[in-house]
């Protein structure tokens, strides 16, 4: 029904741009956002309150639903020719006529009294949805003023290193004579804090029990000021890479990379603050507390650190995609008691399976020959030992971590809280689909790793383990690699 609601306001507001812009002008409210800003309380509310909303009968109501399509067809044949005839009340009013049969088509109308209960909550929540698109606007203006914060701590943190760092205030550069960096919004510290505070809230939100309030909400501070020196440091170090090591390296890897670093080692250095001080727990943890998600999920936490890390001093080519791979065969044997792989002879449907992720994702992924990744021209001195580090680590590696991280503990942990008690091969369309979604999201071709992971998703469901699955996707990263030997197709490997 959401779906529904969104497609007819797009085909409505499609054809009638004037009006549209001439609705939004008068109302001076961002719409869409004040949308989803009440959709989003609305799930929250759910979820907080969901024995009383559950006093409230849902009902899907076909005549209803007839109602509201000839109610949005209408409107949008009589929205230009009574545009600037009839006051804008009718409009608000016509508005409100179509969410009503809209709601009418989930909730009876008889039955609409016991949602005023919550009417004053989700007023609030529209509020704070158009609060919070203004606060973005004066943040996006006001990063000019925090950048010149950033310029003049930046200069000092250069001027420990250099003898005569430059600085021009009024470009908003900072530098050495030869290497100079200019601070634009994203590079002002404004990007890193607001990551920061919704990392924080959402921290603090889910250990809220935990935690000892309101001393708890000064991390929300700490943590901001502390990204922000953060990245200060970064912008000095970045100019000391440009000026002593390399400027192209500064200006690819070490450039976007050393934020995220950055953001990182903070994340985690709030959260071990704050689980292992007594200031800010209520009962702080004395026992050493034991979590059964770390085998399935270090792997890939050590993939993903690696590849930032490494990436940081690499260029488009990645150099030291070998200690990559050691560091994560090195945590996979760490943890190896820990993995329930029974060893066996793969099916065939798995072979066919891996197969066919190999050709939906040629299908669907453009490939070039992309010298800049070529290691046989660019890169080791010894293309050959890379290039096998490189077939063991998407052969042998990556099936076995991303398996782990995505089928063995994200699928079951969509079902129950405690995942372990979800027997391999159990699936649900949700927990099917959520998984294959955030394994899409871990790579830059989101819609072909998506599908990907469905397959595997199904595979782990019809033979009850994660050796087929991995089997299928070792499968299919070897036809890969075979593919991208012959077509010299090396942007499949960027």
């Amino acid at each position: 029904m959401l779906c529904l609601f969104l497609v007819e306001c797009e085909l409505i507001l499609a054809g009638h741009y004037a009006e549209r812009t001439a609705m939004r002008a008068w109302l001076h409210l961002p719409l869409y956002h004040l949308f989803l800003g009440l959709l989003t309380y609305s799930i929250l509310l759910f979820s907080l309150q969901r024995e009383e909303l559950a006093r409230i009968p849902t009902r899907f109501s076909l005549i209803w639903l007839v109602l509201h399509l000839s109610y949005a067809v209408a409107l949008n044949f009589l929205l230009t020719p009574l545009w600037g005839k009839v006051p804008f009340g009718f409009w608000l009013c016509a508005l409100a006529g179509f969410c009503a049969t809209w709601l009418a088509i989930l909730i009876q109308p008889r039955r609409w009294g016991g949602l005023l209960a919550y009417l004053p909550q989700t007023l609030l929540a529209g509020l704070l949805s158009v609060l919070t698109l203004a606060i973005a606007d004066a943040s996006y203006s006001l990063w000019r003023v925090l950048a010149k914060a950033t310029l003049t701590c930046t200069s000092i943190w250069l001027s420990l290193l250099f003898p005569d760092p430059v600085v021009y205030p009024e470009k908003l550069l900072v530098g050495t004579t030869n290497f100079q960096v200019e601070i634009q919004a994203g590079c002002s510290g404004l990007e890193g804090m607001g990551l920061t505070a919704v990392y924080t809230i959402v921290y603090l939100t889910l250990r809220r029990k935990w935690l000892c309030f309101p001393r708890a909400f000064l991390l929300l501070p700490f943590g901001m000021l502390t990204i922000w020196l953060v990245n200060t440091l970064r912008l000095a170090a970045l100019v000391t890479v440009g000026e002593c090591l390399s400027p192209a390296l500064a200006r690819q890897g070490f450039h976007t990379q050393s934020g995220w670093i950055g953001f990182t080692l903070l994340a985690i250095g709030l959260l071990i603050l704050a689980d292992r001080s007594p200031w800010f727990q209520r009962q702080p943890t004395t026992e050493a507390e034991v979590f059964p998600a770390l085998p399935y999920l270090m792997p890939l936490v050590v993939t993903l650190l690696a590849q930032m890390v490494l990436g940081a001093f690499s260029g488009a080519f990645d150099s030291f995609y070998p200690l990559r791979a050691l560091a994560v065969a090195v945590a996979l044997w760490h943890f190896r008691r820990a993995y329930p792989i029974v060893l066996r002879l793969p099916r065939l449907s798995s072979l066919l399976a891996g197969v066919g992720v190999y050709c939906l994702w040629v299908a669907l992924v453009p490939a070039r020959s992309a010298p800049e990744l070529d290691p046989l021209v660019h890169g080791w001195p010894t293309p050959e030992l890379w290039i096998l580090s490189r077939l063991a680590g998407a052969v042998l590696l990556a099936p076995l971590v991303e398996e782990l991280a995505f089928r063995g503990y994200l699928l079951r942990r969509l079902q129950a809280r405690e995942f372990r008690s979800v027997p391999l091969g159990r699936l649900t369309v949700m927990s099917c689909l959520g998984s294959s979604v955030a394994f899409g999201l871990l790579h830059s071709h989101i819609l072909a790793a998506t599908l990907a992971g469905v397959v595997y998703a199904l595979v782990v469901w019809r033979t009850r383990g994660l050796l087929d699955a991995m089997f299928a996707h070792a499968v299919t990263n070897a036809c890969l690699a075979v593919h991208i030997f012959i077509f010299q197709a090396w942007s499949l490997w960027g």
